[in-house]
């Protein structure tokens, strides 16, 4: 289980980096290849033109996570060059108190033959869904545009963050920053992070707010003065977004006192979109 420190700094980053991963799954992306060998290393998509930066976050082995450090059996190999591990590096020295974040190897807590097996029967490694929470951990701390899972052998994958996010500028021209767009897209990728279990976030509340700010919107909170429910709830509030040089809000959402959203409620229309 996931200490509250690593919780928190996934919550931080949750929302805009499930946002990002979809506009790169709807490019649609093709196959890729990751030449460490090439100087600099190079990673490509089929259908996407030219060679990408990179950063690696770590890989997964049926029992364990491990992150890109000179520690990881292939940088030690002399297959990771130090510079692709830099991005592992510096969120450690940010993140001094987060334990996860400094224990090379994260190992899971089923028999060693049981994760196995579900290698071979291609089921989801118990640690996968770490993989993704630390990618979009490093996504948020490095400005990256996506991260990509890339399957290797035996149900086990390698973790990678791609590029500075004006390498990817087609994702700023569909969604331009505090355009309403934005805002409708933003609140479909969180009520679709809500119904997943290993990718909710521990507070919905702050991963919202986190995520409307990195995203350029204003947002005011306000003690929750409603009926829903049939009585107003203490410690309730309301989460109301603004867009720019507009007073009346376009997003609703309702938190209880622990953070965990109640409702949410949208009143965008066709003047709310550019022409």
């Amino acid at each position: 289980e996931e200490s509250q420190q690593f919780l928190d700094l996934y919550d931080t980053h949750a929302l805009t980096s499930a946002f990002l991963q979809q506009q790169l799954l709807d490019v649609g992306t093709g196959s890729w290849n990751i030449a460490f060998d090439a100087t600099p290393p190079r990673f490509t998509f089929e259908n996407f033109p030219g060679n990408i930066d990179f950063q690696l976050v770590g890989s997964t082995t049926p029992f364990s996570f491990v992150w890109a450090t000179p520690d990881h059996p292939s940088a030690k190999a002399g297959v990771f060059g130090e510079s692709l591990m830099s991005g592992v590096k510096l969120i450690r020295e940010l993140a001094p108190n987060v334990p996860e974040i400094h224990t090379d190897m994260i190992e899971c807590d089923l028999p060693e033959s049981v994760a196995i097996s579900m290698a071979q029967n291609k089921e989801t490694l118990p640690l996968e869904f770490f993989g993704h929470k630390a990618c979009a951990i490093l996504c948020g701390v490095l400005n990256a545009a996506a991260y990509y899972s890339c399957p290797t052998n035996f149900g086990c994958r390698l973790f990678v963050v791609l590029a500075p996010r004006e390498g990817f500028p087609r994702f700023s021209a569909r969604y331009p920053k505090g355009s309403a767009p934005l805002l409708n897209k933003l609140r479909q990728t969180f009520l679709s992070m809500l119904s997943k279990p290993n990718q909710c976030p521990s507070n919905h509340k702050k991963a919202l707010m986190s995520g409307l700010t990195q995203c350029g919107f204003q947002y005011i909170i306000q003690d929750h003065q409603g009926k829903e429910n049939k009585e107003a709830k203490p410690g309730w509030e309301d989460l109301l977004v603004l867009l720019e040089g507009e007073d009346e809000h376009k997003l609703k959402v309702i938190f209880d006192n622990k953070g965990r959203m109640r409702s949410l409620s949208m009143s965008l229309n066709g003047n709310d979109y550019p022409q």
